[in-house]
């Protein structure tokens, strides 16, 4: 295999105000998480031009090799008897909607769209543009290789219902529940004045592979430090069931197992029941073909049919997930039930309980299969391109058990004089975790 020569880079720190530069580090670590709300770094800064004090909550920016990699802030400062060191840690910029509440001011109508919704909120902190996936260098930067396409949807187009702020209620997760709602998730840009709204991207190619064989002649090609997979079925539902209260419908979208109303309120109740699956063969066929059959066939037994049973769940005469109740038969030995129930007025369509119960489900189903490695350097040495998160890498790991595509969820590069450079990943199934488009 061609190996491509990667000098591991240098990570420095550039002080936005100043334009000083901090590149005299002793150790140091990133934390990327496509899931997080924000990403993290930690370093040992070794210099005697700095007060501690100078350096408290200034905005910098990472730069890794010659990449510009993430906009942050110091945000704790330690120093101790030693005069020359100074560790610093902080997080990147949308930690400060993090930390932040929505403006007492901020309303929003079923015409405001989610970008500007996120535009209004987040405007006090000095973000006034959202962007779709289709516009986002931040991965190809990141990794070196144009790894994926843009959403089939739009979502700064997508108009909002009547929600509004809660009391003691950040902009972050404001925003993120918007954002939850219409399918979408938030993630940062190289612009500190910029949001993306971006979808997993579960359909592009492999970047990279990675090999761990048991075999000694095969070994030497073996790109894995060390390894763990973890199954974990513990909060795995058997059936979900979302309710929601919906506005009256008909046609596909009518869901036919909601419960009768009065006529004259103005919002009908609706539920959604279906059967989960795990395996890997349900994960595959649902990724390819869930987009176009959720949405044509929102109450119709299709939507259990992409969803197969497994481990004996039931299903009623519609082939929705079967509830049971005090009166229902013995369950059959070996028969695994899990009812997860959830009841939210605030979906107001179709898509949103559909979307609410993907996520449910994923947060659950994300833990049947999490493959976790460590690796030397900062990139693949066969292609040269940067471990970087919501990307796609073969793992072929005859150790753990391990033979399919997964995709990265969290990257930790860390760099010591004694160590050297080691990246740790995080993986789960593409597809498992389902938003937007995907649904």
């Amino acid at each position: 295999m061609r190996q491509v020569k990667t000098d591991t880079p240098l990570l420095k720190l550039q002080l936005d105000v100043s334009g000083d530069v901090l590149d005299t580090l002793e150790d140091w670590s990133l934390d990327e998480g496509y899931w997080e709300s924000a990403d993290t770094f930690r370093c040992t800064l070794i210099t005697d031009r700095f007060k501690p004090s100078e350096l408290f909550l200034q905005p910098v920016t990472l730069i890794l090799g010659d990449v510009p990699w993430m906009r942050a802030r110091i945000e704790v400062v330690e120093s101790d008897d030693n005069q020359v060191t100074i560790n610093l840690s902080g997080r990147d910029y949308i930690s400060e909607l993090v930390e932040g509440h929505v403006s007492p001011d901020f309303k929003i109508t079923e015409k405001t769209s989610l970008a500007d919704a996120i535009r209004q909120a987040a405007r006090p902190y000095g973000i006034d543009t959202i962007i779709g996936d289709g516009d986002m260098p931040l991965r190809k930067i990141r990794c070196g290789y144009t790894a994926g396409t843009k959403s089939s949807v739009d979502f700064k187009a997508v108009k909002l219902d009547e929600l509004q702020p809660r009391d003691g209620q950040s902009v972050y997760e404001f925003c993120n529940r918007l954002a939850a709602r219409t399918g979408c998730t938030i993630q940062p840009h190289i612009s500190r004045d910029t949001l993306v709204l971006a979808v997993p991207n579960y359909q592009a190619p492999p970047a990279y592979e990675l090999r761990r064989s048991r075999d000694r002649i095969a070994s030497p090609s073996n790109n894995v430090m060390s390894a763990r997979c973890t199954r974990d079925g513990t909060h795995w539902p058997t059936v979900l069931r979302i309710t929601g209260g919906m506005r009256p419908v008909s046609g596909a979208y009518a869901p036919t197992n909601a419960p009768e109303q009065d006529t004259r309120s103005p919002v009908r109740p609706g539920a959604v029941t279906f059967p989960t699956g795990v395996d890997k063969n349900w994960v595959n066929a649902k990724q390819e073909t869930s987009l176009q059959r959720l949405k044509a066939d929102f109450a119709t037994a299709d939507v259990a049919k992409i969803m197969a049973p497994t481990l004996g769940a039931e299903l009623d005469g519609k082939g929705f997930g079967k509830v049971r109740t005090a009166t229902s038969s013995p369950l059959p030995t070996g028969t695994l039930y899990r009812l997860y129930r959830q009841d939210d007025n605030e979906l107001r369509k179709p898509e949103q309980v559909m979307s609410l119960g993907a996520r449910i489900l994923g947060e659950r189903l994300k833990a049947t299969l999490v493959y976790t490695c460590r690796v030397r350097g900062f990139a693949d040495p066969a292609t040269g391109r940067r471990w970087t998160v919501d990307t796609i890498v073969n793992v072929r790991d005859e150790i753990a058990d391990v033979d399919e595509p997964l995709w990265i969820q969290t990257v930790t590069r860390s760099w010591t004089r004694t160590g050297g450079a080691v990246t740790e990943l995080s993986m789960i199934r593409p597809g498992v975790v389902l938003v937007g488009a995907d649904l």
